[in-house]
């Protein structure tokens, strides 16, 4: 392999002196809203559960910065940077300062149809210069920046079926389609050249149409990796389908190099689910995925790939705890029987029901625990769109989570303290963007109680928590939950990961003090997220995060189920 990727997957026969696992390390392509969203917190997440990142994220004031931090904190994880060398988006995140020079001269540099009419936004891979100048403009951003390669985006071989404005060159002229092809294969080489030993990525493998997986797969003589965008269809497709959307890319998984990486990103849905939904239709997908996981492949699952999420329950930072599921080394490929999709696991089997099938009936030999800990045997019948993930096993019970607070301490004014021997964090007064995450881990058993020892530094304090719930009028999947010397309220406005905490809204519900015990001095102070929320229209489920509103010093915060 050229580049210098991690292997996500562990080979047990291979690597011993590790636990067998379906899933080690995850793929992350993150399209951060602006720089300060890779803070000291986020840089710590990706160090803990990362393979590799492609970094998105607009260019200019704090790129630089964030570059610094992730890999201060993530050294070991390699770091690649979006770009597109077939597109020209005018101000993309990603794409400023690589594509000026296509804008100053169109003609020639983006494509055009015989009539010598350009087609704004695609560039003409089909030329040499173009695909010169293009890798060397690359080539100089990683070195200077600092990556470990590069992640190309929407890198369409052959424009048969997509993007529709070639597609429709590639219906009219007959030999565009295979200049075009030709243009990407040795704009890619070139592109090897100019990067040497780093890193290249691109996306992606798309079902587009006949031969368009294996099309795209082709790319892989060159490039390192390659990520599967929609493995299970598109988040809003209605027509997506386990024949079309899953099985090509089963078979794409298992025909890669040994020495390449395939990444599949299955995806939750843009309109609202509720909690166990979207947990369901994670499962589904990563079973489909374990059908035909290997030491070369690793999932991820998110509704959008922007951090903090804009669409969805679920982002490119999210994490769902069905991966760290020990299963061992998978025994021989997936099999097709009874309207099921099963492979058997040294320590486990996944089972799929295609949700374009009839379902069918899973026979256990012996007894078998969900991720969950629940108890299965016999015979089970699955319905169509079902997966399960089974262990021979009990998993142990889900154990309290600790937060690392170094990842608070970039918050502006924070400082860690000395007092008595011990340390602590003190955090100023509130500012814009100053919330952290708790529990970034999704999970059908989630912590719902909340925990600090900590030391508020004025008389009358406050400070916000961010639930993530279930809303029967299916709207909302946050709340921002206030916390006072006085007790706990729900705010009635919806909390979307992107929104600040408001200073002041009308509450929906109050909560007695009784429920917030704060002692004297430094404090132990819990909340309860199911009891915030008994009352309430809305249903806990997650502790999303936390911003404190005054200055405090903070000596732990624990999550416990």
């Amino acid at each position: 392999m050229t580049g210098s990727l991690k292997v996500p997957f562990m080979a047990c026969s291979m690597m011993l002196a590790f636990p067998c696992v379906a899933q080690q390390q995850t793929p992350f392509w993150i399209a951060a809203s602006q720089p300060t969203r890779i803070d000291l917190q986020v840089s710590g997440i990706l160090k803990d559960y990362a393979s590799v990142v492609a970094l998105r994220m607009p260019a200019g004031r704090g790129d630089a910065e964030a570059v610094a931090r992730l890999r201060r904190r993530a050294s070991d994880v390699p770091l690649l940077m979006y770009a597109w060398v077939n597109r020209n988006i005018a101000g993309t995140p990603g794409s400023t300062g690589l594509s000026d020079w296509i804008e100053r001269n169109p003609h020639k540099y983006l494509i055009a149809s015989r009539g010598g009419k350009t087609i704004p936004g695609f560039g003409k891979v089909t030329d040499a210069g173009y695909r010169s100048r293009m890798a060397e403009t690359i080539g100089n951003a990683v070195r200077k920046g600092g990556y470990d390669g590069v992640a190309l985006d929407l890198l369409v071989r052959t424009p048969r079926y997509r993007p529709r404005p070639l597609a429709r060159l590639c219906a009219k002229e007959v030999d565009f389609c295979r200049a075009y092809a030709e243009g990407i294969d040795k704009m890619l080489q070139v592109l090897r050249q100019s990067l040497g030993q780093r890193t290249i990525l691109y996306n992606g493998l798309w079902n587009f149409g006949p031969d368009s997986v294996k099309d795209q797969a082709s790319l892989l003589s060159v490039a390192d990796a390659a990520i599967i965008e929609y493995f299970g269809g598109e988040p809003e497709d209605e027509s997506a389908s386990f024949s079309s959307d899953i099985q090509p890319y089963l078979e794409s998984m298992v025909s890669a190099s040994a020495d390449r990486r395939v990444y599949a990103f299955g995806r939750g849905r843009w309109s609202y689910t509720d909690y166990a939904e979207d947990y369901a239709r994670q499962r589904y997908l990563y079973a489909a995925y374990l059908l035909a996981a290997g030491p070369h492949t690793a999932f991820k699952y998110h509704a959008t790939f922007q951090h903090p999420t804009v669409r969805g329950r679920s982002g490119g930072l999210s994490v769902y705890a069905d991966w760290r599921v020990s299963l061992g080394p998978a025994e021989g490929r997936f099999r097709a029987h009874d309207g099921l999709f099963t492979r058997q696991y040294r320590s486990g089997l996944v089972a799929v029901a295609p949700d374009d099938g009839e379902g069918g009936v899973l026979s256990l030999q012996g007894e078998y625990y969900t991720p969950e800990g629940d108890r299965m045997s016999g015979r089970r019948v699955l319905l169509p769109g079902t997966g399960v993930i089974l262990q021979r096993s009990a998993p142990p019970e889900r154990s309290p989570l600790r937060i690392d607070l170094t990842g608070f301490s970039d918050l502006p004014g924070a400082a860690m303290q000395s007092e008595n021997g011990g340390r602590y964090l003190s955090i100023p007064a509130r500012e814009e963007g100053s919330e952290r995450l708790l529990d970034i881990e999704r999970s059908m058993t989630p912590r719902s109680t909340v925990r600090l020892s900590w030391r508020p530094t004025a008389r009358h304090w406050e400070f916000y928590l961010r639930a993530e719930v279930d809303d029967p009028q299916r709207r909302q999947e946050f709340a921002w939950v206030k916390v006072t010397e006085g007790g706990a309220s729900i705010i009635a406005a919806p909390a979307q990961p992107r929104w600040p905490a408001p200073s002041s809204q009308k509450v929906q519900r109050q909560v007695g003090a009784s429920e917030v015990a704060l002692a004297p001095e430094w404090a132990s102070l819990s909340v309860d997220g199911r009891s915030v929320f008994s009352d309430s229209s809305l249903s806990f489920r997650r502790w999303h995060g936390i911003q404190f509103a005054g200055p405090v010093g903070l000596r732990e915060i624990r999550l416990e189920s």
